[in-house]
């Protein structure tokens, strides 16, 4: 038996190192650093930062994250400032999918709920990235990067410019609203969340729909809004099915909302989908189990979670972010509708 048929194939691989990387660039390791870290103090050609790039993907480099947080005062931890939202399933499923996403990465996601001690959390942190999914106050925004961390905000809603969020609510509804169109209805109702703080939310879908409704030319759609436990629900049914013209179908704020509709128009004796289509928002698991099962447009939680993982990546090593490749919301067809 030969000496190399003694080596066990299961040992494990050694670690990658800068040393390594730049043989495979043919450059200094210094030079490595200075491109990983996108060093401002240095002028390296485009070339050059190319190829040491390519050998960072080739070879799967992860700098040393000691060492980075020496170098840099900062660690390897993303901190996700999380509004005041119900702790619902599409919230966990986000933050599940983004945790794993930043791990694949090298990257720690912290999560933290805004309020009063925010800023005593950043500072303690001193995070690589600061996600923030709605808009952060200025004067905080601009101490974050004062101190060197990237700040991204208005991930999933803003108050200031819808069209700047990275994932749009405004595509939900309109998501929806094309739908039930595309099913032939031309008078739709909104089913608005009665929760104050989640106004920004159902405003935004709200806006959706009504901009799909301008551009295929139907009726303005009447709004109404569900309380929590869904007990004005008969009372909201009834307004949209009295109406000059009535309503044929509603676009829900969400599944949660939707499946209140569903238990009101069973109470009513309402046919779900002869009378009245309906469209939540979500696709939460007891979606496909209400009667009938409920339609919905869902915000993938894998697909926004890759993206801004490589937004992340990307911005932190002063390369630019890549756009968005396609749209995250998808619909869920079932019998609702």
């Amino acid at each position: 038996m030969s000496a190399d048929a003694t080596v066990s194939p299961t040992r494990k691989a050694r670690r990658v190192t800068a040393a390594m990387v730049a043989e495979r660039a043919g450059v200094s390791v210094a030079t490595v650093s200075y491109v990983v870290n996108n060093n401002p103090n240095q002028t390296i050609p485009d070339a050059t930062k190319e190829r040491v790039r390519a050998a960072v993907r080739d070879l799967g480099y992860t700098p040393s994250a000691a060492a980075r947080a020496l170098r840099t005062g900062s660690n390897d931890a993303v901190l996700l400032m999380i509004p005041d939202w119900p702790a619902t399933l599409a919230v966990a499923q986000l933050v599940d999918a983004l945790t794993d996403e930043f791990t694949r990465i090298g990257l720690r996601l912290i999560t933290e709920r805004e309020g009063a001690s925010s800023p005593e959390v950043w500072r303690s942190l001193s995070p690589r990235a600061v996600l923030a999914f709605g808009d952060l106050e200025e004067d905080e925004r601009t101490a974050m990067t004062s101190a060197g961390i990237l700040v991204l905000e208005s991930l999933v809603i803003t108050g200031r410019h819808e069209r700047e969020s990275l994932f749009s609510q405004q595509a939900v509804g309109v998501l929806q609203a094309e739908h039930l169109i595309g099913r032939g209805h031309h008078n739709i109702g909104y089913a608005a969340a009665a929760q104050e703080h989640l106004r920004p939310f159902s405003d935004l879908r709200l806006a959706g729909v009504v901009e799909a409704c301008v551009r295929k030319e139907v009726a303005a759609p009447l709004q109404q809004r569900i309380a929590a436990d869904g007990s004005n629900a008969i009372e909201a049914l009834a307004a949209w099915l009295s109406a000059s013209p009535r309503a044929t179908a509603v676009a829900a704020f969400n599944d949660e909302v939707a499946a209140a509709l569903l238990a009101a128009a069973r109470a009513q004796s309402v046919a779900v989908p002869g009378e009245l289509a309906i469209i939540g928002v979500d696709d939460q698991p007891m979606s496909q189990f209400t009667e009938p099962p409920l339609t919905s447009a869902r915000q993938n939680p894998s697909k926004m979670a890759d993206h801004l993982a490589q937004v992340v990546r990307s911005r932190l090593a002063g390369e630019p972010a890549p756009a968005l490749p396609h749209s995250v919301v998808e619909l869920i067809p079932r019998s609702s509708t």
